[in-house]
């Protein structure tokens, strides 16, 4: 009979569940990890090491790193509001400026975050070999997770210790708590599984301890204030963000003040998220046959799971799925990480327990074999193929932003006083000081020192004497930094290296090369500002 929790029928008191091969433990000689996921871990992390030591971070991944190297723990909770996220990955890079160690260590921690979690997964029983392969070497747990450095990295390792507890979840209460709350705060983009995944976890606990003694329901109302208190927690970081953040709306109720166009936004997200999702291979496929094989797989999940894992797994998957679509339509759509969360969600489903009942009353092989989930999840994985192929030989050969060869550079050719200019006033000039702590940037709108981005300023609509005028003031040169899209508007002579104005001359000393493969506009070009002299001529 089904217990309280949903969870797996308790075996017959007359037979031990050793006897049964679909429940047996591992045993001496039969290791959780065999040699053959032995090899394909070392593979994998060899493969991925190799991908992050390739990697040149971006804006994104370095604003992270400036906040943490510059402000106090306070004023990171604070910096929040800006940022629209929680503070628990930048606190843990905090800790690694504590100790100061060098700023590869970013992606060295997401690597180390991913590789936990790919060991989990292969220690895992309730996958096969094949499904393992083809997760560990997917574009998201290969490439985007433990390469590119951000607070997505936290999700793999807080949906493995979750799938983990989870048939233990009763016993190991403050685990599985502490375990939630890591989801919670890794992005906002996992609140609605953290959300339902706490509702049936309360709902569990408070059924299981109606007959315990006064003590287990004092330590599950702790449990629960727990979980409470943490949740509050990561709102009161993001709900500021609100009418401050540059990513923001202006308040939360703006985000439904046309509801009837609500629905229309929910069905483009659905229509462009299959040919987003597989990236290269839907950009040259039909976006129809994309859409079918992308929801043909999740529904083909949904049946397995309901079939071999009851309801709970797949209100759990569209709960989750279905909190995604909205933030997308209304406030953060999917891109990059985001993108694969789906997946990740059903393998964290795929990962709850089987109720061995329902297995041992079908008979037909055939039917056992389509049970498995190889297929729906094989279908999501070779849909990414072209993706990590592309991203890994381009970022082994190019690089992802082109931030340090500029700072290389300003590092070693410019004087320690030089006074450099930012254009524009935003990430993506803003955090060369990842690289160049001891450097101080200017922002052109009020000639004060770039700290960190906030709210984004506009860049000069005009760059000519003027300008350059109020920028030098006493100063025999000045340098400007540009993202090479801004200075492209001001719609300069395109190759030249010299740029006269009346009172000044402008002479490129560097620009990105090779260009930077990923489509954030990371190109950069430095000029020098002199005044002109008599000799200079007019």
């Amino acid at each position: 009979m089904e217990n309280q929790t949903g969870d797996q029928e308790p075996m017959p008191r007359h037979k031990k569940q050793s006897d049964d091969p679909a429940v047996k433990r591992p045993q001496a000689g039969n290791p959780v990890f065999g040699r053959a996921e032995q090899a394909f871990f070392f593979l994998y992390l060899f493969a991925a090491l190799i991908l992050v030591f390739s990697h040149e971070p971006w804006e994104d991944e370095l604003q992270v790193w400036c906040i943490a190297q510059e402000l106090s723990i306070p004023e990171i909770f604070h910096q929040m509001r800006y940022e629209g996220h929680f503070a628990l990955w930048y606190l843990l890079l905090k800790h690694l400026i504590w100790l100061h160690l060098p700023l590869s260590m970013l992606n060295i921690l997401s690597w180390i975050l991913c590789v936990g979690a790919a060991g989990m997964l292969l220690a895992s029983r309730s996958f096969g070999k094949g499904v393992k392969i083809l997760l560990l070497f997917s574009c998201p747990l290969l490439y985007w997770f433990p390469v590119v450095a951000r607070n997505y990295a936290l999700i793999p390792p807080a949906l493995a210790l979750l799938a983990g507890l989870y048939p233990v979840r009763l016993k190991k209460t403050f685990a599985y708590a502490f375990s939630l709350l890591l989801l919670v705060h890794s992005h906002a983009y996992m609140e609605g599984l953290a959300g339902i995944l706490g509702v049936f976890f309360a709902w569990d606990l408070i059924m299981h301890c109606r007959r315990m003694p006064l003590a287990a329901k004092w330590k599950t109302a702790g449990v629960l204030v727990l979980i409470g208190a943490g949740v509050l927690a990561a709102f009161l970081q993001v709900a500021p963000a609100f009418g401050v953040s540059s990513f923001a709306p202006a308040s939360a109720v703006s985000l439904f003040a046309r509801p009837a166009a609500i629905p229309g936004r929910i069905w483009n997200v659905l229509i462009r998220l299959p040919s987003d999702y597989s990236g290269w291979l839907g950009r040259w496929t039909d976006p129809r046959l994309m859409a079918w094989l992308f929801y043909g797989a999740l529904l083909a999940a949904l049946i397995q799971l309901k079939c071999t894992r009851g309801s709970r797994p797949v209100i759990i998957f569209l709960a989750g799925f279905f909190w995604q679509v909205l933030f997308a339509a209304l406030l953060y759509g999917f891109a990059m990480h985001r993108l694969y969360l789906p997946l990740l969600m059903l393998v964290f489903c795929y990962a709850l327990p089987v109720r061995k009942k329902r297995l041992r009353n079908i008979r037909l092989p055939l039917v056992r074999k389509l049970l498995d989930p190889v297929l729906p999840v094989g279908v999501l994985c070779v849909m990414l193929l072209p993706d990590l192929i592309f991203y890994a030989e381009m970022d082994i050969r190019r690089p992802f932003s082109s931030q340090s060869q500029i700072a290389y550079l300003i590092e070693r050719q410019l004087p320690k006083e030089a006074k450099i200019y930012v254009l524009p006033e935003t990430l993506i000039t803003g955090t060369f000081r990842a690289y160049l702590p001891d450097r101080v940037f200017y922002r052109c709108s009020d000639m004060q020192p770039f700290r960190l981005f906030r709210v984004q300023t506009p860049h000069p609509k005009e760059l000519d004497d003027a300008l350059l005028t109020r920028l030098m003031q006493g100063e025999e040169e000045i340098y400007l930094l540009f993202q090479s899209g801004v200075f492209l508007e001001y719609g300069l002579p395109k190759g030249a290296v010299e740029y006269d104005f009346p009172s000044f001359r402008m002479k490129l000393l560097f620009g990105s090369s090779p260009k930077a493969f990923f489509s954030a506009g990371e190109d950069y070009a430095l000029f020098k500002v002199t005044r002109k002299t008599a000799a200079d001529g007019p």
